[in-house]
């Protein structure tokens, strides 16, 4: 485990997944990250890569040739090197080999940075072509966040901006095409746990680029800063009310009617050779 830490906050991560499983406020003591208990979900902040979701029947193509993805990729179940370590700031990168070339055929290299900056954390996705040819690659962030009050009832999402939102229904993991509008002209949602019978909520056209998980009462204010990542998932399981996830996203699962051609998944993001793609996200406390 890696750990940095400033005046404020102290962050530990893992190499394996270069996974966030720490975040604590360091006047307080209070533990901001779900700490995995298995008895609910056994992640607290995994990275996902080079899929978001899942991909149709868990397979795809590329140039005629069939490849097998499990949900989120493989990215957080790789053991990142460790590039870069000083007081409060860390890097991790991940690259292709023998093995990663069997499920993706692509070369690449995955940075995940942590920064920390007074009561804020910085997380930043740096990917970059090393190849001759494109490559196409989906990412994002899935971290879970402890519940103090352990009721969802007693939280809200406020939104920087008015918002009427849709969420696209899950069905078998892909998306089925139906959608549900949950927010109408409003900049709250307010939580509950039956919001989650239906799986995650996925958001595919907000106007905010930044969100707060507020409470009612006032103690509690998490703020997330995600320009530049167009989709966004908020989840937590059925019936849980200990941790929720806010999840910016740049690609999402497949759709019920996808025909498999990796290079024609929405979201899928196409790199240049020799290009970098680069996306940083905010966490405020």
């Amino acid at each position: 485990m890696i750990t940095i830490k400033n005046d404020i906050l102290s962050a530990t991560i893992n190499p394996l997944g270069a996974e966030l499983k720490s975040l604590k406020n360091l006047k307080t003591g209070f533990e901001y990250l779900w700490q995995a208990d298995p008895a609910y979900w056994n992640r607290s902040a995994p990275i996902l890569f080079p899929i978001v979701g899942e991909v149709k029947n868990g397979a795809y193509r590329v140039d005629g040739n069939e490849y097998s993805l499990g949900r989120h990729g493989f990215a957080r179940d790789s053991v990142f090197e460790i590039t870069k370590h000083t007081n409060d700031d860390v890097l991790l990168t991940l690259k292709n080999d023998s093995e990663t070339v069997k499920k993706y055929p692509f070369e690449f290299e995955f940075s995940v940075g942590y920064l920390l900056q007074r009561n804020s954390i910085l997380t930043t996705f740096t990917i970059r072509n090393p190849s001759t040819q494109n490559i196409y690659f989906s990412v994002g962030a899935h971290p879970g966040f402890n519940l103090p009050a352990k009721q969802l009832e007693d939280y809200y999402i406020e939104f920087e901006k008015p918002e009427t939102l849709e969420r696209w229904l899950l069905k078998d993991n892909v998306f089925s095409g139906e959608t549900e509008t949950i927010v109408s002209n409003s900049t709250r949602l307010p939580l509950s746990a039956s919001l989650f019978d239906k799986d995650a909520i996925v958001f595919k056209n907000m106007a905010s680029k930044k969100l707060s998980l507020k409470s009612f009462s006032g103690d509690y204010t998490l703020t997330m800063d995600f320009e530049g990542f167009p989709y966004f998932g908020i989840w937590t399981k059925p019936n849980c009310h200990e941790f929720v996830c806010l999840e910016p996203w740049c690609g999402l699962a497949d759709n019920a009617s996808s025909n498999g051609d990796f290079k024609e998944k929405e979201g899928v993001i196409e790199l240049v050779a020799g290009q970098v793609f680069r996306r940083v996200f905010q966490l405020s406390f």
